[in-house]
């Protein structure tokens, strides 16, 4: 059990890391994994999917990634009103294997590569309400079926707030920000057979800090490097540091 917490450890810090490498990358292929949302909104709202697959590499999408809009007539580059799904349709299923890479820039073979799936409303409406469907054909080996209803997500944030609020990219700061669903899906799910939510990773590396020692000596170096989750700071002892500092014990 341990082992699979530090695989997920890693799968999620790895978000927010960013050396530059010119080892050429793999990428997952076509026809090996598929994503499909269904708006389950209560109201007469519409939704479009901006579906971020961020690379954690430069190559070959550069560290932005590869981000489609996925709405009712399947993926498209641009988000246009005739794409909204109405409550109660679904998506058809979209090949996301070919933007997907094999591992990240710092990753072995159980790399879990991180969706953003940010939802837009039409007309804008607050809250996230869908279901996310992640399988390895369409309609076929369905690696997780995920349905999410937060009323009280706003639709226009103004501010990042993890793990809910994001924009895309690396980062997951450019804008606009939208109430999204984060999912880290693995590229070999024969290895590493689960999907996660963003939310369920954060809870397995508080977890994984929990275990650690109450005794002993106080570790030198922890490999962790992230900008954003006050939660595994305070976990560890150390308070939050500015922007482009590093923690500081208490």
């Amino acid at each position: 059990m341990r082992r699979r917490r530090i695989a997920v450890l890693f799968g999620v810090q790895v978000i927010v890391l960013s050396a530059v490498s010119a080892r050429a990358v793999d990428l997952v292929g076509k026809d090996r994994m598929f994503i499909r949302f269904t708006n389950v909104r209560a109201d007469q709202v519409g939704i479009l999917v901006r579906l971020n697959i961020v690379p954690n590499h430069e190559q070959p999408f550069s560290w932005t990634g590869k981000t489609i809009y996925v709405g009712r007539d399947g993926e498209g580059e641009k988000p246009h009103l005739t794409r909204f799904v109405p409550p109660g349709e679904t998506t058809p299923w979209i090949d996301v294997g070919q933007y997907m890479n094999k591992q990240g820039e710092r990753s072995w073979a159980t790399y879990l590569s991180p969706f953003l799936c940010g939802v837009m409303t039409e007309p804008r409406a607050d809250g996230l309400f869908i279901l996310a469907e992640v399988a390895q054909g369409p309609g076929t080996k369905v690696v997780r079926r995920l349905e999410v209803r937060k009323p009280e997500l706003p639709a226009q944030p103004a501010q990042r707030e993890y793990p809910w609020l994001l924009g895309y990219s690396v980062w997951n700061g450019s804008g606009p920000l939208l109430p999204t669903l984060g999912l880290l899906v693995p590229a070999q799910p024969d290895i590493c057979p689960r999907v996660y939510t963003l939310e369920e990773a954060l809870r397995a590396q508080l977890e994984v800090v929990r275990d650690f020692p109450d005794v002993g000596r106080l570790p030198t170096q922890i490999v962790f490097k992230t900008q954003d989750h006050p939660e595994v700071y305070r976990a560890l002892g150390y308070s939050r540091p500015a922007p482009g500092r590093c923690p500081s014990r208490k």
